[in-house]
Order: structure tokens, then C-alpha cells, then sequence
């Protein structure tokens, strides 16, 4: 990648290249959730995470995104790391030849469309899941607070999610339980009748946990208590959802009762094993959530439990994607024009950019020129003198137009980026 590009990109107030832009990732169409969990990283983690990956790969832009369904490095750099570089900086220990294998990489406008894509829903597992805008929001904001995301991602982030909500209000696809957590509830419903008198444990408060009890609460669940690692810090977060919320400590005596229990714990170690349940003499659904996971694997060999990981819900979300499927290609279609006109927009500022400073430039040696040769001009009158200001505005028009049109005709045929790097080059435009 050039670093010409990337100046244009640094400069504050302007319209940032798109070609420069790069993305690689791993998601759930090709890695197992024994995988995902390997690469994935907390929020928490994210400001540490993008100070080293910054600093290890000479990164100058890097937004990273961590979820159920995939993680992303979307990023800026002069030159190009190898793709187990970023998955190396969360304590990857897969080999870099796995990881090639599962990642997808994507360069310029392509990086546009797979980010208006993932923001709205369409890449979810669950497609039109309403979780994903938030989670892109929340890795944006702290990208930018860090300082990680600047000209280039302010830009590209803040119109996808304006995308998003145009997908969402445009589109039917708000209209479904389209999320992790609802799919869950789809399949309790199917084991009970009536979630009213279910018994429910949601481990975790962070955003799935709310999302779960406002599903489950739609579903007809009365009887939910949700766990934490720190429930005196969460005291007015139980009372605005008027729920009990319990220590993550008593979770095994609360297991005995329950009948469903949804774990999603943000947290790399496992909340339940196959000890903290014992005999069942009734069913127990359990719902793993968590990437990395937050059960035992072995809890699914207790007889009378059922144990239902991220993966585990493909089922429901192919259903929910032939259902709507007519939603999804109306979403696609607004997708497809808002990313032509994020490309045109773009690229016609980067050359618009260039062309003001082509000609600022010109125009400012033409009035030195004139300025310096008033003193061997006194000779004219004052109407000869605007004459060869005039004269000389004309000539700096008539250099400066063939450069120009060929900058705006760049920028409509797709390749405007490589001709305004060498344009500014070429007319001492460059800044290092």
C-alpha cells in the first residue's frame, strides 16, 4: 500500500480513499465454534488489543469486532501482515496454515460491502439479528476513542450503520425473533408449553443476557433470575429490569431447580460442568451462548439434559432466512445503491481534493509571477495590467483542465485512487 495514500487518508476534514482499506476475518460459515472461540477476544480486552496490534504490525488504522458468529480485523496499513498476525495478537494457537484456510480477506469498496452487510444482519447466522448493530457500534466507539479509528473507518463505519437502519425501517426483516438468543427461546417453546411456569437462569448481564430476558419475556416467562460475577455492581441494572440477580456462586443450587438456563458470561472460563448439575429426574435445557463457550461440552452426556451451543441453532436460522427471503433481497438492493454511492462519494472527494489543490497551487505561482513582474510593468495602464492578470488566468485554465478531467474521469471509471497518488506526485502535491 503507498504511502501517498495514506497521507490523503491522515489529512483532517477530508473525504478518506476507499481503496486503501483492508479487512480479514474468520465467521461461523467456516469455523466450528470450537474454532471461533479460539480467535475470539471480550470487550474488555479490545483497548489492549488494538494498541498492540497497532503497534506490532505498524498498523494506521484498525477497527476489531468479536462475536458469536466471527471475528474481524478491519484495517489501514502501509504495508501487508500475514493474516495469522491478527489472530495471533488474541492468543491464537491454531497453525497459520489453518487459519488461512478459514480466513476471508477483502480490499477497497468490497470491504464497503461486507461491513454494510454484517451491520445489518445479513451475515449473521441469524440473519436479521439485531444484536450485530449494536456490537459493531460498541468496537467502533472504542476504536475511535483510542484513537485506532480515524479519517479512513470514521467515515466507512459511521455510514454503515446509518445503512443499517435504513435496512431496518426498509426492510421487513425487524419483524422477526431474528436473534441468538430469540432462536433459543423458538426451540424452549418447543419443549414447553408454557414458559410462564419455567424456572430460568440467564448467567451473565451484558447485552445477549438483555436481549435474552426481553425475548424470553415476550415468550411468557415470569420466573427468570440472572447470575453475575459481581451483583452488588449490578444492583440498578436488576432493578430497571425488575429481576432478581443472584451471585454466579450459587449457580450448581440453582441448577437443581431450573429448567432452563442460558449462559452467556463474557468470559473465557467455563460457568458449568457436569458436577454442578448431577441427576436429573426432569428435562433441563441449557443454552450456551458464550464464544468461547461457557459449558462443559460434557453436560450434554447427563441423561435428562439437553445442551444447545451458537451452532447448534443453524436449524433455526435456515428456517428464518427461507422465510425471508423476499426481506432479504430488498435489503440486499438497499445495500447494493447506498454502497455505489459511498464508492462515487468517495472517490469524486479524493479527486475533487486534488483538483482544488492542483489549481489553488497554479494559481497561487501565477499571481507570484504577476506580482514580481508589476515593478517592469509600470509602463501599462491599469487596463493593460488587468489584461495580463487576465491573460495569465487563462493560460493556468488551459494547463490545468486536461489534468483535471482525466482525475474525474478516473474517479468515475473505479480506478480514480492510483491516478490521484501519482497526479499529486507528479504536480509537487505530495506530502510526505
Amino acid at each position: 500500500m503507498n504511502t501517498a495514500a495514506q497521507s490523503i487518508c491522515d489529512t483532517p476534514g477530508e473525504t478518506p480513499l476507499i481503496d486503501p482499506l483492508r479487512l480479514v476475518g474468520v465467521d461461523h460459515n467456516a469455523a466450528k465454534v470450537d474454532t471461533r472461540e479460539q480467535i475470539s477476544f471480550q470487550l474488555d480486552e479490545l483497548d489492549s488489543l488494538l494498541a498492540k496490534l497497532r503497534a506490532d504490525l505498524e498498523l494506521r488504522e484498525i477497527v476489531a469486532l468479536s462475536t458469536c458468529n466471527r471475528t474481524e480485523f478491519y484495517w489501514v496499513a502501509d504495508r501487508e501482515p500475514a493474516v495469522a498476525d491478527f489472530f495471533n495478537a488474541v492468543g491464537n494457537k491454531l497453525a497459520p496454515s489453518i487459519i488461512e484456510d478459514l480466513a476471508y480477506q477483502y480490499r477497497g469498496p468490497a470491504v464497503a460491502a461486507h461491513l454494510f452487510r454484517v451491520v445489518s444482519g445479513l451475515e449473521s447466522m441469524l440473519v436479521g439479528e439485531t444484536q450485530i448493530h449494536h456490537q459493531v457500534k460498541r468496537s467502533y466507539e472504542i476504536a475511535r476513542h483510542a484513537g485506532a479509528s480515524q479519517a479512513c473507518f470514521n467515515v466507512l463505519f459511521q455510514k454503515a450503520l446509518e445503512v443499517a437502519k435504513t435496512v431496518r425501517s426498509d426492510a421487513a426483516l425487524k419483524l422477526y425473533r431474528a436473534s441468538v438468543p430469540g432462536a433459543a427461546v423458538q426451540l424452549a417453546q418447543a419443549v414447553f408449553d408454557n414458559l410462564a411456569s419455567a424456572s430460568i437462569v440467564v448467567v451473565g448481564t451484558g447485552d445477549i443476557a438483555e436481549v435474552t430476558l426481553e425475548e424470553m419475556r415476550e415468550a411468557g416467562a415470569r420466573n427468570i433470575t440472572a447470575l453475575s460475577r459481581q451483583p452488588e455492581a449490578r444492583t440498578a441494572w436488576a432493578a430497571k429490569k425488575r429481576i432478581e440477580l443472584g451471585d454466579l456462586g450459587s449457580l450448581p443450587g440453582r441448577l437443581a431447580a431450573a429448567d432452563i438456563v442460558v449462559t452467556c458470561a463474557g468470559t473465557d472460563e467455563s460457568v458449568i460442568a457436569a458436577a454442578h448439575i448431577g441427576r436429573r429426574d426432569r428435562p433441563l435445557l441449557v443454552f450456551d451462548l458464550g464464544v468461547p463457550r461457557n459449558v462443559d461440552p460434557d453436560v450434554s452426556e447427563i441423561e435428562q439434559v439437553y445442551l444447545h451451543n451458537i451452532d447448534d441453532l443453524q436449524g433455526v436460522a435456515n428456517r428464518n432466512r427461507a422465510r425471508l427471503q423476499s426481506e432479504i433481497e430488498r435489503a440486499e438492493a438497499i445495500i447494493d445503491k447506498a454502497l455505489a454511492d459511498y464508492v462515487n462519494e468517495c472517490r469524486a472527494a479524493n479527486a475533487g481534493t486534488t483538483i482544488r489543490d492542483f489549481r489553488a497551487n497554479a494559481e497561487a505561482i501565477a499571481t507570484d509571477e504577476f506580482q514580481a513582474a508589476l515593478a517592469r510593468l509600470d509602463h501599462l495602464s491599469d487596463k493593460d495590467k488587468d489584461e495580463v492578470r487576465k491573460l495569465l488566468n487563462r493560460v493556468v485554465g488551459k494547463i490545468v483542465h486536461p489534468p483535471t478531467e482525466a482525475m474525474r474521469e478516473a474517479s468515475k471509471q473505479g480506478d480514480g485512487g492510483a491516478t490521484i497518488l501519482w497526479a499529486r506526485r507528479i504536480l509537487g502535491l505530495h506530502k510526505e
